[in-house]
Formats: structure tokens, sequence, C-alpha cells
């Protein structure tokens, strides 16, 4: 099977920043291509260590491609243009391509405009498809919310779903909710979970989930992350349990890192609570998890969680605010996952480390264990593979 895994646009992979989707899709080409002619699309990068197929490039203005917030007019721009090169190198591919590739898409951006260039040629070909996996939080979110969301922010998400050949789900809440939204879709949504490089994300030899507790957390600093509630909710343990707390990602809403920094002024946290800037994928990251005690995350929706697996694979329990759990649903249960429904049970689970700090150890042991039997990237590609094929 030829299959073109598409990169999003939005960094070259490998990604040297926070990048969930790069990484997603880095590492399905890398493990699909064990078995099958794989080719990634991604923007033209001098960087490439890491990458196990060969790569068409798209060549994009440079200005284009410097950091800075996803929120900006000019990522809007490098987003538009991207997805018309891609559109254009995509339909030279489909028309010189014998007929049967699968094209799989990360983006709703990417995949509309590809799909409104190549849809007739496509046509031609029978047995090419286009495949688009969902990586929006919103369709783990309530009927309500994605109702009110679709129509302003995610019409071309809608477009790609509608267009798709195959739609792949990363919860099962989240299939159910597009099989409900689209009462007239035929049934070829599949539930496929991300995975996770269990060979970069390991606990080191030396590492001991020993107190003082280091609850660390890792994600783009903004509303629907919640750092704030779970800097609240640290409080009391941060005061009076010589504990600390880190966190690590971009800041996506700086009005909301303000919000951040005054808490901690105003409560005179600043020895407990350390900012530590976006973090590198791989070895940087990983040392992060590694001097931890226990992720903790208050986020209000995710899609599927990359860095809860990170985490995990590093030896990290996870505990999570009961928002989570739609997001993880389906998955076997563990228990290194832990899920509070209120404070009351947050600080439950937290005093019954104290002092017996053996058990943090064992839940560690737990974690790596849990990722190894069910989540390791070769498991996910091999499901990937089976959807990719139908």
């Amino acid at each position: 099977m030829r299959i073109f895994e598409i990169a999003t646009g939005f960094t070259s992979i490998p990604a040297k920043i926070g990048a969930a989707t790069e990484i997603v899709v880095q590492n399905l080409a890398n493990n699909l291509s064990q078995k099958n002619e794989v080719i990634l699309i991604d923007v033209q990068s001098k960087n490439r260590e890491g990458i196990d197929c060969p790569i068409y490039e798209i060549k994009m203005p440079q200005w284009l491609m410097k950091p800075g917030s996803f929120l900006s007019i000019r990522h809007k721009f490098k987003r538009v243009i991207y997805s018309v090169k891609l559109a254009l190198r995509v339909k030279k591919i489909i028309r010189e391509e014998p007929a049967g590739a699968v094209f799989h898409f990360h983006n709703q951006y990417n995949f509309a405009f590809t799909h409104w260039w190549c849809s007739s040629i496509k046509k031609k070909k029978t047995g090419t498809r286009f495949v688009y996996t969902l990586h929006t939080p919103l369709w783990s979110e309530s009927t309500d919310k994605i109702r009110q969301s679709t129509k302003r922010k995610y019409f071309l998400e809608i477009y790609s779903i509608k267009h798709a050949d195959r739609v792949i789900a990363l919860n099962p809440n989240a299939g159910k909710n597009i099989r409900s939204y689209f009462k007239n879709k035929p049934d070829n949504i599949v539930v496929i979970p991300n995975g996770v490089n269990t060979e970069v994300y390991h606990p080191e030899p030396t590492c001991l989930k020993d107190k003082p507790l280091n609850f660390i957390s890792v994600g783009s600093v903004c509303d629907r992350k919640n750092q704030l509630q779970t800097i609240q909710l640290l409080h009391p343990i941060l005061a009076e349990k010589q504990s600390r707390f880190s966190f690590a990602g971009a800041i996506a809403d700086p009005e909301y890192m303000k919000e951040i920094e005054q808490y901690i002024r105003n409560n005179h946290l600043e020895n407990r609570i350390i900012y530590l800037g976006e973090k590198s994928p791989g070895k940087d990251l990983n040392e992060l998890y590694n001097s931890g005690s226990i992720y903790i995350s208050q986020s209000k929706s995710e899609a599927f969680s990359l860095v809860v697996l990170e985490a995990m694979s590093a030896g990290l329990p996870v505990l999570l605010s009961e928002d989570f759990r739609s997001s993880l649903q389906g998955t076997p249960p563990s228990e290194a996952i832990i899920f509070c429904k209120s404070n009351k049970d947050f600080y439950r689970v937290i005093d019954s480390f104290y002092p017996d700090t053996g058990k943090l150890n064992e839940l560690s042991s737990s974690s790596r264990k849990y990722i190894e039997e069910h989540f390791s990237w070769k498991q996910i590609a091999d499901l990937y593979e089976k959807a990719l094929k139908q």
C-alpha cells in the first residue's frame, strides 16, 4: 500500500517545538513505513534527522515559518499558503500515480483545499482515497458546545469530515459525537488513539519518585489547558507539604499567563511554582518528566492527550480531572491513571502518598508497563494500517 502522510505545515518534521500533530505524523510515517511504501509531504527543511521514509518537500517563504502565535494573522496566512501549495502538489501526484494511493490528512485547511483542487481528478483514479484524522478537542465536548463552535471556527473541518473516504477519531466519545452530528453520514468513522515513542520517553535508571513531591504539567499555557486552576488546587499542598509544581509549554494566551503570574505573586508561591518555558520534544521533555513525581492536568478538553502518554511512558502516574475521562474513554483501566471528581478526592489521593513514597514507585512501574502493553507506536500503526486499507 502506498501512503502519503501529510504534515500540517505548522512546523517542519521533526518538530523542535511542542507540536503534537507533527509528532503524531512523524511516528506514524516511521512505523507505517516498516510494512508499506510511505512518503511524507512536509514543508521544506534542512533538518530531517529521525525520518525513515522519503519526503516530498513544499517550499514556503521563510518569513512565514518564523515562530509566532498560532492565533496570529500570519499563522492563518501560512495555513492557507501551505494548503494551496499542497493541493497543487497532490494534484500532480494523483495525475502521475497509479490508482489506489492513500492520502492521510491531519488538518482541516490541508484537506479542504486539496479536496477542492483534486476532487475531479481523484474520481478518475478508482481506489485513490483521502483519509482524515481529527485532532480537534472539540469533538469530545458536549453537543451544545460542538454546535456553537463548528459554524464559527470549524466549517472547514465539517467539510473535511463530509468528504473524507474515511474519518479517524482519537477516542470513542468523539466518534459518537461525530456520528450524531452527521446524521446522514455513512458509518466510515474509526476510533484509533494516539501512541507514544517508548524509546524516547522512558524512566531514567536513577530516577525515584520520592518526596518532596514535584508535580509536572506540560501544554500550551491557555484557558483550555487550565493551568491556573491546577495551581489553585495545588496551593495548600505546595505550602503544607513542601512540594513543587513545574509546568512547561508555549504561552498561547499572554493575558492568561499574566493571571497565573499575578496569582503566584499574590500568594507568595514564587519558590514553589516554576514556569520552564517551552521544552523541545525528545530528550529535554523526557528529562522534565523524569524530574517529576506525578503528572497533573486539569485540562478542560482533549482529543487524546499525547503528553499524558509521554509522562506515563517516562514512568509518571497521572492525576487528571474528571473532564479528562471522556477523552480516555475506551482505554484499558490502569491504577496509574487517577481521576478526581472533586477537590476532596484530589487531596485524599495526595495524602495517600505520605509518608508511603514506595507507592509512587509502584505506580511508576505500572505506568510504564501500561504504555508498553497498549500504546507503543508499533501497536497504533498496526491499527492505522488496517483502517487505511479498508
